[in-house]
This record gives C-alpha cells, sequence and structure tokens, in this order.
C-alpha cells in the first residue's frame, strides 16, 4: 500500500498534532521531491517560496563565504523541517544543501500563509512550530560557535 502525501504529513514530527483539516490544507500546498547529494534546494536571498520536510536524507543548512565553499552552521534530517525565512521573509537568509540524497516534502509558502491568513487556530500551532524550529537552530549556531572560536 503506497501512502499518500496526507499520510506522510500527518507522520512528519513537525505537525504532530495538526488536525485532518488543517493537513488537508497542507497537503494540497505540497509536493514530494527527491533531491541528489549536493543539490543547492535554496540559495540566500533567493526568493523563500517553499519550506521543506526532510523525510529521508539530510540537508545542510549553510552560510556562503566569497572565494570558497560554505560554513555548515547545522545539519538536518529525518523528522526535521527547513525554512522559516518563508513566514516573515520573502528571502532565503542561508543556503541549504542536500548532504546526500534525500527525499522531502516541499510546501508551497504563498498558499501557507493564506491559511494562516484566514485560519487563526492554524496560524497559532505553525507559529509555535516555527518559533521552536528558530530557537533550536540558534541554539545550535551557539554551540556551532563556541566550537569554532571557545577556548
Amino acid at each position: 500500500m503506497t501512502d499518500t502525501l496526507l499520510d506522510r504529513l500527518a507522520r512528519h514530527p513537525f505537525l504532530e498534532g495538526f488536525d485532518t483539516a488543517a493537513l488537508g490544507a497542507l497537503a494540497s500546498a505540497s509536493r514530494l521531491r527527491s533531491v541528489a547529494a549536493g543539490t543547492l534546494v535554496a540559495r540566500e536571498d533567493a526568493p523563500a517560496d517553499h519550506f521543506y520536510l526532510i523525510e529521508a536524507g539530510h540537508l545542510a543548512i549553510e552560510t556562503p563565504r566569497r572565494g570558497g565553499a560554505g560554513v555548515v552552521l547545522q545539519t538536518l534530517g529525518p523528522g526535521d523541517a527547513a525554512g522559516w525565512s518563508w513566514l516573515l521573509e520573502d528571502r532565503w537568509m542561508f543556503d541549504l544543501r542536500a548532504a546526500d540524497d534525500a527525499w522531502l516534502i516541499e510546501v508551497d509558502a504563498r498558499r501557507v500563509r493564506e491559511i494562516v491568513d484566514a485560519d487563526p487556530a492554524f496560524a497559532e500551532r505553525m507559529l509555535r512550530r516555527v518559533l521552536r524550529m528558530v530557537t533550536t537552530r540558534l541554539q545550535a549556531t551557539r554551540l556551532r560557535l563556541l566550537d569554532v572560536y571557545g577556548p
């Protein structure tokens, strides 16, 4: 039996506790995407028109450097979500690169913003998830900076 996109969304940890109607709305704004290792999924300052739920594989959050490879700030894996720029900004703040072959659920940010604007309960759940993601990423970045610049 093949899982539907709705089934996959219902199992994703980022969306835990979302009701069937909210998951259905997200499913209508989503598609499955396979990316090969090394693929640049999002580029800093490019339009943040999607966010990603990782099903398999890993994505590296990188900050680009002139004349060299980007610095990996954090690597995300199955069960993680990638991208919050879509909610507050319209541009990616970092590069996002597939560290290995990955399966993603790509979510159309414009459509999700429309759902957020129309449904206060959905908006609250989504904002809490995004805030948790931001907090986790800030903590990971702080620890990375301690690794690089600590005693």
